[in-house]
């Protein structure tokens, strides 16, 4: 049924209409309401398959810290992939590129490391993971006063406190939901996704990231495949074995 309301041409059944509907109480115009929010925050919230992050790292130095500690950490850079189930973190610090590509269906992950002549590839099994993973078992986060716009979105402050009692600062976008959400145990039970964080490197350098650019749009899939030559393999063992002798 149509209904007329234009000026000077209601008649007697728009008068009545219109009547009616100035009656209308309060909750019946909520209630009419309410299914437009709903649909609003579900759209808002519809997660992604595809999409680039790419973050500037600003590192602070302890005091005193070379003029060449400072140039290697000058155009550090992070990058986070994702195609579906797949996703891949890309590291620059200083010479040496950390790539991390995780698959999120089996739970297994390939690492890269790319230090000018010598290429590293390890193969990492769901135990490896969970080995590497350990230290944020009991990660809790709780939403702290204070909001942020970050590369064009608005974020919410979060703390996450670790069970060996340390913390970090994250700020996080609820409107960015991935479509495999456990992409990184460093960001379990975040509710968004994280736009600003910090980190601690294993030589107790704090290393703030945060987003410079979003990009929702299709990647390609040569980005998440495993390289077939120029990187030697090593096993996760040797690799913690190095990381030991440092």
């Amino acid at each position: 049924m149509a209904y007329n309301f234009h000026k000077g041409s209601a008649g007697p059944a728009g008068a009545d209409f219109l009547t009616k509907n100035r009656k209308m109480n309060k909750s019946t115009f909520l209630c009419l309401l309410a299914p437009l929010f709903v649909f609003q925050a579900a759209f808002a919230q519809q997660p992604f398959s595809d999409a680039e992050i790419t973050y500037a790292v600003k590192v602070d130095l302890p005091s005193g810290a070379s003029a060449q500690l400072a140039a290697a950490f000058e155009d550090s850079r992070l990058v986070y992939s994702f195609k579906n189930y797949l996703f891949r973190s890309d590291m620059n610090v200083g010479k040496t590129t950390y790539t991390k590509i995780h698959n999120s269906r089996n739970n297994s992950a390939i690492t890269l490391i790319d230090a000018g002549p010598n290429k590293y590839l390890i193969r990492m099994s769901a135990a490896d993971l969970a080995k590497e993973s350990a230290r944020f078992d009991g990660l809790q986060y709780t939403n702290e006063p204070g909001e942020k716009q970050i590369a064009g979105y608005s974020c919410k402050k979060a703390l996450g406190k670790l069970s060996d009692g340390s913390s970090f600062t994250v700020y996080y976008s609820p409107e960015l939901i991935p479509e495999f959400k456990d992409f990184s145990p460093r960001f379990k039970g975040l509710d968004g996704f994280p736009l600003a964080f910090e980190m601690t490197t294993s030589h107790h350098l704090k290393m703030t990231m945060t987003a410079t650019s979003v990009s929702i749009a299709p990647q390609p899939t040569a980005k998440f495949q495993t390289p077939t030559s120029g990187y030697r393999a090593m096993s996760y063992t040797e690799l913690e074995n190095l990381r030991n002798r440092k």
